[in-house]
């Protein structure tokens, strides 16, 4: 899997910081988006987009993914949110989250479902 390109599309920075470094560390490629109407710029390089959403944010953060959704419908979107609401995680799946995590999280565990999301992508067994 090596050569591929993950979005990160930032929320908190030393959490992204963080991430950008195990995503790295897995020889994958990070592009960064520092809002979600960058992300719309930048997420066709990618092969998965990994969405933070601040606990200081509102739902407005997940409009991006249908206007993604229109443009890629097989692109992995991974949210990572630091709010507690049922409501953005019932919008997140509505809206066609390939996967939902709430903070504080693992990075190990990001690691994990990007590897089997690319999997899923490319066809191969994670």
């Amino acid at each position: 899997m090596v050569g591929l390109k993950i979005l990160i599309v930032g929320g908190d920075l030393s959490r992204t910081c963080d991430l950008t470094a195990h995503v790295e560390a897995q020889g994958w490629e990070v592009i960064t988006a520092h809002s979600p109407k960058d992300a719309l710029q930048r997420f066709y390089k990618a092969n998965l987009v990994v969405l933070e959403i601040p606990a200081a944010q509102d739902c407005q953060a997940l409009r991006v993914v249908p206007a993604i959704r229109e443009c890629d419908k097989n692109i992995p979107i991974i949210v990572i949110t630091g709010m507690s609401s049922e409501r953005l995680a019932i919008d997140a799946l509505r809206f066609g989250v390939t996967d939902y995590f709430k903070s504080p999280l693992d990075v190990d565990e990001i690691i994990d479902s990007i590897k089997q999301r690319i999997g899923h992508q490319l066809g191969t067994p994670s």
